[in-house]
């Protein structure tokens, strides 16, 4: 087999997965600080949007806490990114040039 040919064997053998906006919705019906009761929900709505609309591939999770309720509305791009904490809306959209730029660096 040529080394063009493995090439592309390897090349369909790849399973390219999107990468996962993880977002906290968690809202406390309480006194207590949450991202929930911060916002995080619109911001997850105007983020997958805005994804949508960009074509990224990037899903966004939902998800119940990270531990961080008093710096929240937090987010994280997983596995392994930074956390984005003290979101807001109007963060969306220089949120989503950096997540335009996480999505580069899936290869072909």
């Amino acid at each position: 087999m040529s080394d063009e040919q493995i090439k592309v064997e390897m090349k369909d053998q790849k399973k390219v997965e999107s990468k996962v906006l993880a977002i906290c919705v968690n809202r406390r019906y309480s006194d207590k600080p949450s991202c929930g009761g911060r916002g995080s929900i619109k911001i997850a709505d105007a983020l997958e949007a805005g994804i949508s609309e960009r074509k990224l591939n990037i899903k966004v999770d939902r998800i119940i806490c990270f531990g961080m309720c008093t710096q929240g509305p937090s987010m994280r791009l997983v596995p392994n990114g930074d956390f984005f904490r003290q979101m807001k809306l109007e963060d969306v959209p220089k949120l989503l040039d950096q997540l335009a730029e996480a999505d580069k660096t899936v290869p072909d």
